[in-house]
């Protein structure tokens, strides 16, 4: 990802007076900082200078650092969750040979095949079946969707 921004580094000598100049020429809608450097507390210049900031809770603020840091991750499983849900209401065909299935634990197997689920959100609801197991059924029944699965005589099988 790539964003428009242009770094300033900002003189310690001059701190508030050169901060201020910068924060009110400039169109600045975002600004990333560090607390303090040496003698230079950047977090309290600009809390003098944006007296409206003050008023947020350490945790808003906290947050909101969070947020910036941890965007990228956050939009991945955002979209990985996305992709899940997307796929809880695939079917499972009822004539599944779960012993077929390489990756799945025996513990896994044993209690698909005693529950025979309908669908993948059904799967993840049994106990003794971890989302690990989920994906590995999501997978195979990707697989199977795609292109088909082999059976025993190595012939490719449709959905």
């Amino acid at each position: 990802t790539k964003i428009g921004a242009v770094l300033v580094t900002v003189n310690t000598a001059y701190k508030i007076h050169e901060a201020e100049y910068l924060l009110r020429q400039s169109d600045t809608h975002t600004l990333v900082m560090i607390e303090s450097y040496r003698d230079s507390p950047y977090a309290e210049i600009v809390r003098e200078l944006c007296p409206e900031l003050a008023g947020f809770p350490a945790d808003v603020e906290t947050q909101a650092e969070l947020n910036v840091k941890y965007e990228g991750y956050l939009k991945k499983q955002q979209a990985q969750v996305a992709r899940a849900r997307a796929m809880e209401d695939w079917r499972i065909p009822e004539d599944t040979d779960y012993d077929r299935i390489d990756s799945l634990r025996i513990e896994a197997r044993q209690k698909l095949k005693a529950k025979k689920p309908l669908s993948l959100s059904q799967a993840g609801r049994i106990p003794g079946v971890n989302p690990a197991d989920v994906a590995v059924l999501m997978v195979w029944l990707k697989r199977r969707r795609d292109g088909g699965e082999a059976n025993e005589t190595g012939e490719r099988e449709q959905p």
